[in-house]
């Protein structure tokens, strides 16, 4: 190879070792996570307890990681209802819950959290501007009441 090829080649690699920082930095921002979260119904477990099936749908555009769903209820002296389960879903796709409902009679709703910037982009994007990953966006259901 000559060495005027060896110089194309090293300057190519030199333009798109810069070029990439500078498309990442005016890449547009990650949008703002639009999650709608209703409540599908009742089901029992093997062992009878009552659970609510919650849908979580992506409204918004980009893809989206949803986790940590918990229940919270009015009732303030008692502690969340954790269950484990987390979906990356596009714009436009759908998962489902299942969590414990609360026995109480006080009115509760399905809290979870979202993160925009997901896959290889979104870590490429964050270590080449330095910015850190944004804090999880949280998004509720409506209030349920318990009825028999």
């Amino acid at each position: 190879m000559s060495g005027f090829k060896i110089r194309i080649c090293l300057g190519l690699l030199v333009l798109a070792f810069l070029a990439i920082p500078v498309w990442v930095t005016w890449h547009p921002k990650m949008e703002t996570p639009a999650v709608s979260i209703k409540l599908l119904g009742y089901t029992n477990d093997e062992t009878g307890a009552r659970l609510a099936v919650f849908g979580v749908t992506n409204v918004g555009g980009s893809e989206i990681d949803v986790y940590g769903p918990h229940v919270t209820d009015q009732d303030t002296t008692q502690p969340p209802i954790w269950t484990y389960g987390s979906a990356r879903l596009t714009g436009g796709a759908g998962a489902s819950f299942t969590i414990r409902a609360p026995t109480n009679a006080a009115p509760w709703m399905l809290e979870m959290w979202a993160i925009p910037d997901v896959g290889w982009l979104g870590k490429f994007n964050r270590m080449v501007t330095m910015r850190a990953r944004h804090m999880p966006y949280a998004f509720h259901s409506i209030w349920v009441t318990n009825t028999p």
